[in-house]
């Protein structure tokens, strides 16, 4: 997928060998949080401005959308008939709110790039199964927010967005790459292609899953559980899940059956506490484990990332309190930042 050299200029970059490598787990819009975790990480000064010789990555849910906001009732008639009137302005926060996070991501270099997350997903197809359908528009077919909805069209063309990365041989996907897309539950081999991509490590593992997603996007192939299947963790038909949509539960019982695929980073699935997971696979040569790192809450909890120096075997946590996502109004005609009525 494409890339170029210097953050802020909307394509994904890829580390120089002394980089400080960061990963920031899911945000959902909350660009107060992001800025505390890439500032506690050292890859944003207190200005907010990047720091030289720093990448900096998150592993998607960089935005949140609005499914979670649409109750059944009828509302207004500006609003649709999907949401109450009630709900109505919890939905224009939500999308300012990753209006301005991907703006700040995106556009002025906060990240050198981000993997695609289920909640990044309808805006981004709606030929794979796994996106919430019609969950960023109305009924009458117009986007939720088409400025949110051109940076995301944007970004996933001039590659700031991919399904999956590589960095020192640590494969990073939302939500995880089950070993049962390439085996089944005897162990046996079903993708011979997946399964020596991922022998031969985290990049040709990463390659591959970008190339699949792409001819998914094309029309080029069937849907897979790779890119489509949502597992009976929830609540689908699929044997595994996607790597959009794999439950943390269902990446361990997999790890537990099989061994890794390989060494990875994840999101998606929130964990309860104040502590991101590892889960150690010693048994296999070289292979220092899987990290998954969502933590629970979206207005409160906690955010996390990983650091790791180039020369580092593994990566180290860093755990920040969530804040609330205060709602922001972008002034359109200058370009300025104002706090929204009633908001902290």
């Amino acid at each position: 997928m494409p890339g170029h050299e210097s953050p802020g200029g909307g394509f994904w970059r890829d580390p120089a060998p002394g980089d400080l490598r960061v990963v920031v787990a899911d945000v959902h819009g909350n660009h107060v949080l992001l800025k505390r975790l890439l500032q506690a990480a050292g890859a944003l000064d207190e200005a907010g401005r990047r720091l030289p010789g720093t990448w900096a990555v998150q592993l998607g849910d960089l935005i949140h959308g609005a499914q979670d906001l649409r109750p059944e009732a009828p509302a207004t008639e500006e609003d649709g008939p999907q949401y109450t009137a009630a709900a109505a302005p919890a939905r224009r926060d939500t999308l300012q709110s990753d209006a301005g996070t991907l703006r700040l991501a995106f556009r002025e270099g906060w990240l050198d790039g981000a993997l695609i997350g289920n909640h990044e997903l309808p805006y981004l197809t709606s030929r794979i199964s796994g996106a919430f359908a019609g969950m960023h528009r109305r009924p009458d077919g117009v986007p939720e927010h088409p400025s949110c909805q051109a940076d995301l069209a944007a970004a996933l063309r001039d590659g700031f967005f991919r399904p999956a990365a590589a960095v020192d041989g640590w494969l990073l996907t939302h939500a995880g790459l089950s070993p049962e897309h390439a085996l089944d539950g005897e162990g046996r081999v079903t993708d011979a292609e997946l399964a020596a991509a991922c022998a031969a490590g985290a990049g040709p593992a990463a390659d591959l899953i970008c190339e699949r997603f792409l001819e998914r996007l094309t029309g080029g192939r069937e849907p897979e559980g790779l890119t489509d299947g949502i597992s009976p963790w929830r609540q689908g038909t699929w044997p595994a899940g996607s790597v959009f949509w794999a439950d943390a539960r269902e990446i361990t019982a997999g790890i537990a059956r099989h061994g890794p695929p390989a060494a990875q980073v994840a999101g998606h699935t929130p964990f309860a506490n104040s502590r991101v997971t590892r889960i150690p696979w010693p048994a296999r040569p070289g292979d220092t484990g899987t990290w998954l790192i969502d933590l629970a809450g979206i207005d409160d909890g906690y955010g996390a990332c990983l650091i790791k120096r180039a020369g580092d075997e593994d990566w180290t946590p860093v755990v920040v309190p969530r804040p609330r996502r205060p709602g922001r109004i972008l002034d359109a005609a200058g370009g300025r930042w104002t706090k929204a009525a009633g908001r902290a």
